[in-house]
């Protein structure tokens, strides 16, 4: 057989892989890799400023939280059940709030474009654990007296 017989392939018919083989991703200076795949990254000094005080606000209600928990056992021993019952109260409901807070603003980080989406995450997540631990502290609050 001559090579005037040999059907002519395209110049891209070379470049499929075998069944079987690994798949290759083009170079990243590959123009078609290039246009199908924009740059994600955001601009350099750019920040999510909802997302980092989302952060802060969820690290605070953690905060907040924990310090309550442990100045709520020194009152009963110290002052009595009173003290005790009104700082449980108003510790739970501050990390609440706060828990609320940081949910809102790290939805709304989470929707900013171009932005790092890594702190609004954490802040939605640290959100919504304090929120729903103060529904049900709140819900066992309020029944908890039909048992005793």
């Amino acid at each position: 057989m001559s090579d005037q017989q040999q059907p002519q392939l395209p110049p891209y018919a070379g470049q499929h892989p075998r069944p079987g083989a690994p798949l290759q991703k083009p170079a990243a200076g590959h123009q078609y890799y290039a246009a199908a795949h924009p740059q994600q990254q955001p601009a350099p000094g750019t920040a999510n400023i909802f997302g980092r005080v989302g952060l802060i606000f969820g690290v605070a209600g953690l905060a907040i939280g924990a310090i309550a928990t442990i100045a709520i056992q020194a009152t009963y021993r110290s002052l009595g059940f009173g003290v005790a019952s009104f700082l449980s109260g108003f510790g739970s409901l501050a990390a609440f709030i706060a828990a609320a807070v940081a949910l809102v603003l790290g939805i709304i980080g989470m929707k900013c474009i171009g932005a790092p989406h890594g702190q609004a995450g954490i802040a939605v997540g640290l959100g919504i654990a304090g929120v729903a631990g103060g529904i049900i502290g709140a819900v066992i609050a309020l029944l908890a007296p039909l048992f005793y």
